[in-house]
């Protein structure tokens, strides 16, 4: 996997889970927006769609590995090849990732919500032709009359606010409802209400793939207006009837205003002028919904924290694992290639904590070897992440990749230089290593002994370098004549476990020991 493909899978994988959340977020203020507006007021029911992103933040909270329901201990890899471990080179496919796709297609549909909404915000911009401010030139929120009777009253600007009043708005309405509807514009200035519809708008185009997603947006900017309602009259309680009054003589807006707050766009007209008649709940009451509100806002949170966290790391396919499989080590496939060789693939192989294994990667040339090492420690979102720590080879200092991946899925490390030789030729110099890693998988109880080789051996056979290694290490071999005696391999293990060193070995000749115990016996891969 491509380290592109890598990213738009940890992309989709968290896209995944924000859906989710959304979906969840969502529905909780639909049920309670409501009760909550009767039991604690308009004011409280606005305040409750901010559950939808607080809930996302918490999913999208970065955790500690160590918080993972698996609490799997990081393994460390050393990587030991031979000059003579040389294969075919694996086959790779020239195709676009479905996830890569998927991804775009995801984009193109937030363009198209965003460019929609600027051609609506444009449009109404068009309109505002002709106007000229009135008023005093020291008012924070200047009000500016439009050439056009139909358009306003409104507030636009989100850094500098304007109020915009229609063109016969000294006529059409009396100075007691210019007052109000001057407050509810300069209210919503106040509140930062531009700043919340761009808001909602923005997070309404990441799901836009979801139906509800626009109506949800529309319940949203209902629920502003009440609250902006509410709290006008907060300030002038005897300016009900004036205010019912404004709203009757004000004409429907036939465009609406994405980012802005229109006097009387699409909202429905009765359901305003019905909370006007309800009386507005004590400061008690309204002390009493904020701190309901807050006690839901962390009780939540704190579920979808605790829901991620404990949210298990997929496992690999069952074919992959060996028998007595636990989840206290990890499974891992590699693939190595060094300096223009071909990546050879290495069998399936499982460890657990404290093994390990020295990348020593020795290539003819005047150059040092590869050295290094690689961790695999559980990452959020069920991935894991492999890190690397390289030297040697064409590198003038040691290198730390670090990549994550979906558990099952292979990922790739490169790094190296192009080098000139002593012939003046300009030579590839590379490391790839191509990792598969999965949680889970130990190796049977023979296969873990503690026990580790330090061995050194050039062009020995490999029946001999067997021998030698379970000679140091305690086992016996039961049938060495099934190993080559002929062909030669080199190399060095220092500190690597007798076990791997011996399946190591093995992959070289394409045979697999088989462990009863501190008997060995070598079958064909």
């Amino acid at each position: 996997m491509t380290s592109f493909a890598s990213f738009t899978a940890t992309l989709l994988s968290q896209a995944w889970s924000a859906m989710l959340v959304f979906v969840a977020a969502v529905a909780i203020v639909l049920a309670l927006r409501l009760p909550c507006r009767r039991l604690f007021g308009v004011g409280r029911a606005l305040q409750l769609w901010l559950l939808v992103p607080l809930m996302l933040l918490t999913a999208a909270w970065p955790r500690m590995p160590g918080a993972t329901a698996s609490r799997l201990p990081p393994v460390v890899v050393r990587i030991v090849t031979t000059p003579a471990a040389l294969s075919a080179p694996i086959a790779v496919t020239a195709s676009v990732d479905w996830r890569t796709l998927l991804l775009a297609g995801w984009a193109a549909g937030v363009l198209m919500m965003l460019a929609r909404a600027a051609v609506t915000q444009a449009r109404f911009r068009r309109q505002l032709a002709g106007a000229r401010r009135v008023g005093d030139e020291s008012d924070r929120w200047p009000v500016w009359r439009a050439a056009r009777p139909d358009v306003g009253p409104a507030l636009v600007g989100l850094l500098r606010p304007r109020i915009i009043v229609p063109a016969n708005f000294d006529t059409h309405y009396s100075t007691a409802e210019q007052v109000l509807i001057l407050a509810h514009e300069a209210m919503h200035a106040r509140r930062r209400d531009i700043w919340l519809s761009l808001f909602a708008l923005l997070l309404a185009s990441a799901f836009w793939f979801l139906p509800l997603s626009g109506w949800v947006l529309v319940r949203f900017r209902y629920d502003q207006e009440l609250a902006c309602d509410a709290a006008v009259l907060r300030e002038h309680p005897a300016g009900k009837r004036q205010y019912a009054q404004a709203m009757l003589k004000t004409q429907s807006s036939r465009l609406a205003l994405p980012v802005g707050c229109l006097w009387s766009s699409r909202h429905p007209i009765t359901e305003r002028i019905a909370m006007l008649k309800q009386n507005p709940p004590r400061p008690l009451r309204r002390l009493y919904g904020l701190a309901a509100l807050v006690t839901l806002g962390l009780g939540l949170g704190q579920l979808v924290f605790a829901a991620g966290s404990a949210r298990s790391v997929g496992q690999p396919p069952a074919d992959d694992l060996p028998a007595g499989a636990t989840a206290d080590g990890y499974t891992l496939r590699l693939a190595v290639s060094a300096d223009e060789r071909p990546l050879q693939p290495r069998s399936t192989a499982c460890y657990r904590a404290g093994e390990f294994y020295a990348l020593d990667e020795r290539v003819d040339g005047d150059l040092p070897p590869w050295h290094g090492r690689i961790t695999v420690v559980p990452a959020e979102h069920g991935q894991l992440e492999v890190r690397a720590d390289l030297s040697g080879g064409s590198l003038a200092k040691p290198v730390a990749p670090r990549i994550r991946m979906q558990p099952g899925q292979p990922g790739g490390i490169q790094t190296g230089d192009t080098v000139t030789d002593k012939d003046g030729r300009s030579i590839d110099r590379t490391l790839k290593l191509e990792v598969t890693a999965w949680p889970g998988c130990v190796k049977p109880a023979a296969a873990v002994a503690s026990s580790s080789v330090q061995f050194h051996f050039a062009t020995n056979s490999a029946r001999a370098v067997v021998q030698s290694i379970a000679q140091q290490a305690g086992f016996t071999i039961d049938n060495p004549q099934s190993l080559d005696a002929t062909q030669p391999v080199a190399g060095n293990f220092e500190g690597v476990p007798a076990p791997e060193a011996l399946r190591l070995v093995g992959n070289l000749v394409g045979m697999k020991p088989v462990f009863n115990g501190k008997q060995v016996r070598f079958e064909p891969q």
